[in-house]
Parts: structure tokens; sequence; C-alpha cells
């Protein structure tokens, strides 16, 4: 019998493809339709910061080897050359199956596995016979006199210059010359469409009997790489696709994000309706009221809202906006910070749901500040690992021991709709205590210079904004007036 164990491989050099989600798939399918005794994966070097590989590894064995560079003097220039070589070294030693990393299988190969070495033909010629040997799956029999011959004709063919020479041309001449030599099947059984035929991208359900006949579907990944690249966790949960059908089952189902809006309030009746709202797609919405006098807390209370009370004092933003935050459940995936008078645009939670992956700590969005001016925000952030900073205008910064990854979107997500007649008469101070704390933050420095200045306190102001001009960082300034102030 052959060996119920699989081999890949993937040598990263010249004209390699970055490893991609559909390579991982195809691992995770072959693990969940064979189940195999053990995978083993051949590498010659790891990708950094690649999610799909760090995936791939928990699936199977790693193996790292030195890939050959020659055979019998014969240069083996790409890694692609370097690994059909290499395939063939190590099911000679090993036997088992091998599967290219864009080979799906549909369906176990047991009914195969006698003991004589197997593959499928590829190409057919006019007459329907085989015109040359597919090698993205070989069930292979261990210490198989075929893996010398071929191995030891391959110098020979690698001359030619011609890829298919030696990977595919060469085995159907061994083949033709003893038919007893291996167990060549139907073209359909493991490469049942060709690169020009793209049938299993699109939806025509009647397309799947062609498929009523395959262990295997090969996905073309040198020739389909743009259409392979689209393919993700949210195109197989989304798409109608004949792959996404097949193979579906294998995805697990995308967690769906779970949101809390938050707030900190003070005699904000006005805003509570508005607010609540925008943002009713929310898992949980949370107003953390510090001391309120009017109808805030009725109001939001009688909205559902969760409405604890919290004590700051000596008052200041960061500490408020910490408190807040520390009573938001721990499973919440996304917080979203908002003051009373800003809305959550229509939308907003599909935009996030699409743009907002698993290893995002941060969501970097539009923000309408209102007259006209608008920039990008990032108030939005994972629940764990962040914390307040500043007395006023307060910002979430990261924990060190975090790695902050942002998401993107320009999607307008939230709009301000301030109160003019609200009284700002505590920022003075607070910004004062702020440089003060954070004398090297630009931010707060211009902030500060600029309050001085509604008060009309000029002489205090020019020091103030001297200081801020003369920081290296001062930048702050200039962003602001073209909206992309912080």
């Amino acid at each position: 019998m052959i060996p119920n164990v699989i081999h890949f491989m993937y040598f990263f050099g010249p004209n390699s493809r970055p490893f991609a989600y559909i390579n991982y798939l195809a691992v995770k399918v072959a693990k969940d339709v064979q189940k195999p005794d053990n995978i083993y994966f051949y590498y010659n070097e790891e990708p950094k910061d690649n999610p799909h590989w760090e995936a791939m590894k928990k699936l199977v064995t790693m193996v790292k080897v030195d890939p050959p560079t020659e055979i019998d003097g014969v240069e083996l220039k790409y890694p692609q050359y370097q690994a059909d070589v290499y395939r063939l070294q190590m099911l000679r030693e090993h036997g088992g199956i091998y599967l290219d990393t864009d080979t799906f299988l549909l369906k176990p190969l047991n009914d195969l596995m006698e003991d004589v070495t197997v593959m499928g033909a590829d190409q057919l010629d006019e007459h329907g016979g085989p015109k040359s040997v597919g090698i993205g799956v070989i069930l292979a029999k261990r210490f198989d006199r075929l893996f010398d011959m071929w191995l030891g004709k391959i110098p020979e063919y690698l001359k030619t210059g011609v890829w298919s020479s030696h990977a595919v041309d060469l085995p159907l001449d061994l083949w033709e010359g003893d038919k007893n030599l291996f167990n060549l099947i139907l073209r359909d059984r493991f490469t049942p469409f060709g690169w020009e035929e793209k049938y299993i991208l699109g939806n025509d359900k009647s397309k799947l009997s062609l498929l009523d006949q395959s262990y295997a579907v090969h996905m073309w990944n040198t020739i389909w790489s743009p259409e392979l690249n689209l393919i993700d966790e949210t195109y197989m949960q989304e798409s109608d696709s004949l792959f996404a059908n097949l193979f579906r089952k294998h995805v697990p189902e995308k967690k769906r994000l779970k949101i809390c809006v938050y707030a900190i309030s003070k005699n904000e009746g006005s805003f509570v309706d508005k607010f609540c709202d925008s943002a009713k797609d929310a898992d949980l919405i949370m107003i953390a009221d510090t001391g309120s006098t009017d109808d805030t807390v009725a109001k939001a209370r009688a909205r559902g809202v969760y409405v604890p009370e919290i004590c700051i004092t000596p008052w200041r933003f960061d500490k408020a906006r910490d408190a807040a935050m520390a009573l938001i459940p721990r499973d919440i995936d996304v917080c979203i910070s908002l003051d009373l008078d800003e809305i959550l645009e229509d939308g907003w939670r599909a935009e996030i749901e699409r743009v907002w992956k698993k290893d995002t700590t941060r969501l970097r969005y539009k923000f309408d500040w209102g007259c006209g001016i608008a920039f990008y925000y990032e108030k939005i952030h994972a629940r764990h690992g962040y914390h307040w900073h500043h007395p006023c205008h307060e910002y979430p910064r990261a924990d060190a021991r975090i790695q902050e990854v942002y998401a993107h979107t320009d999607m307008l997500l939230v709009s301000h709709h301030p109160d003019p007649t609200k009284s700002r008469g505590q920022y003075l101070d607070l910004l004062k205590l702020a440089v003060t704390e954070d004398p090297r933050c630009p931010r707060n420095a211009f902030y500060y210079a600029r309050e001085l200045t509604f008060y009309g306190k000029w002489n205090e102001a020019m020091e103030a904004l001297n200081k801020y001009l003369a920081m290296p960082e001062a930048t702050f300034l200039f962003l602001s007036q073209i909206g992309r102030a912080q």
C-alpha cells in the first residue's frame, strides 16, 4: 500500500509567488478530505508577516530543506525546477501522496493507493490519448524504480530549455516505453479542466457534473493568480462560485465581530436619541455618565443603553474614558469611542466588518468635524491593549506590549454635530496640565497656545506658540489647516 502521508513543498526564490490564502486552503482541504497519518511541508525559507503561512504551519509537520541546485552538473535555475527534482527524490525515499499547493482534493484517494505509483494524464492529443502527464498529484510507491529512471533522464531533457520537457513530457515518454511502469489514469481524475476553462470560478451549477469522476481539481495558480488572489475567507463565505460552494465547508464560519459603542456624558440629554439611533447596530451601547443632573441617564436607559455612573475627581477626560473602557465586557472585539454629539453614518457596521481583519487592532477612518472640515480619526480600537492619554483632547494609545495593526477606510463613518452653547471652560486648565505632563507633545502644545488666544491671553499665547514652533515635531498646526489634525 502507498503510505497515507501527504507531501507539499514551497520553495522561495526568483520568480516564486507569495504564499497565498489559496495555498493554505489547499493544505486544509487535503487534511480534511484525505485524513492522512501526517502532512509534511518542505520549504527552504519562511516568508515574513504572512498570515496564510502561519495558519498553514498549524496543520503540518514543517521540514526545512536545502533544495538541489543542480542535477548531474546541470543547473536548476528556478525554484520550480528545484521542486521538480526534490519531489522525485523525496517520493523515492518516503513514498506517499504528493500534492501541489494549488490542487484541491474532492474525495479521498484511498481506492487508488495500491502497490503501484499513480499519476494522471494532463493534456490530451487529437485522438483523446495522453499528451502529457500531470505532476500536481502523485501517489508514490516507496523505492519505485520509476523515480530513478526519471531523475536519470532529467539532465538530458533540461537541456531543451522547455520546462514541460523534463516535468510532464519525460514521464509520458517513460510510460509509453513501459506501460506497467506506473498507473496513468484518465485526465478528468486529477485535472478535469484546462487552464483556459474557468467554470469553477463561475456559478453555473450545471458544470458540477463535469467533476463527478474527479478526485481533485487543479487551480492553475501560475496562470490564474489575478483571480485566485481575490479568494479569502470573505470570498469563501459569500461567493456563489462553484469553487466556494465546493470547499466552503472547510473554512471556519467567519466570526461576527462583537462591537461596543461607548461614550462618556454629562448633561447631554438632547443628544441621546440621535446617538442611540446611529449606534443601534452595535452589540452593546454604553454611556458612562459622569454626574448628569438632566435626563441623560433616564433617556439612555429607556433606550436600552448600559449606563454605569462613574466619578472622576479631579476631572480629566482620559481617566474618564479609561474608566468607561474598563467596564466594557472582555469578549468585545471592537470598541468605538464617540462623544454624544457624534453620530455614526449609515452602513458603518458593514464597513467595519469588511475592513477589520483577524489581527487588526485599530481603524483609521473619516471624521466630519463640521464646517466643511474632514480628516482621519483613529478612535476605533481593539478591546484589549489600549489606554487613553492626555487630560484633554485625549487620544487612545497602544500599550508597548502589543503590535498595532491598522485597517483603513475612506468611507465617512462619523460626523460631529456639536452644541455651540456648551461650555468648554475647563479646557484651558486641562491643556496646561497636558503640556506640563507631556512637554514634547506638539499636538497639545498647539491646542494650549490656541486655547490661550480664545481667552485673549496674547502674551502667554505667543510664548506657548513659540515653544510649539521650536519643536522638531511641530507639524500639527500645518496639518490641521488641511483637515488632517488629530
